[in-house]
């Protein structure tokens, strides 16, 4: 039977609950969003995640936002957590389905615009994915 309390205990690494790696994911994806510019066939305009404007301009900036970001999603319901991961997930699964190799790989493109190369950018993702896909299996084994 599924139990959303299941969700909220705090049983992955560091003391971290399934909660908050929806709400670490969804601020990360959010994050992405906002990097890559708009795509004309898009009826959204993404808005700034949380915090944004707290990113430290330091070469360990992701450790400290992440923290920032648990701080602040922790008095958040979890159904409104979800409710942003699903939604923010599937607006950046449909804005990378867009993207075009030259998108991807040409400096002078996307990443000019930007500041920095795509690619990693948007295989980061995946292994993102990957990497908390692997704790949350270590909970039931």
């Amino acid at each position: 039977m599924y139990r959303p309390r299941r969700l909220l205990d705090p049983r992955l690494p560091n003391g971290q609950s399934v909660k908050d790696v929806l709400a670490h994911l969804a601020w990360w994806d959010q994050w992405l969003l906002y990097t890559l510019p708009a795509d004309q066939n898009t009826a959204h305009t993404p808005i700034a995640p949380p915090l944004v404007d707290q990113i430290p301009a330091t070469d360990h900036w992701a450790d400290e936002m992440n923290a920032n970001v648990y701080t602040y999603n922790q008095p958040r319901e979890l159904s409104t957590i979800q409710a942003e991961f699903t939604v923010t997930r599937s607006q950046l699964l449909q804005r990378v389905s867009q993207l075009s190799i030259d998108d991807l790989y040409n400096p002078d493109g996307i990443a000019a615009m930007i500041g920095q190369p795509v690619a990693p950018l948007i295989l980061g993702i995946y292994e993102h994915y990957e990497e908390h896909a692997h704790e949350l299996e270590q909970i039931n084994q």
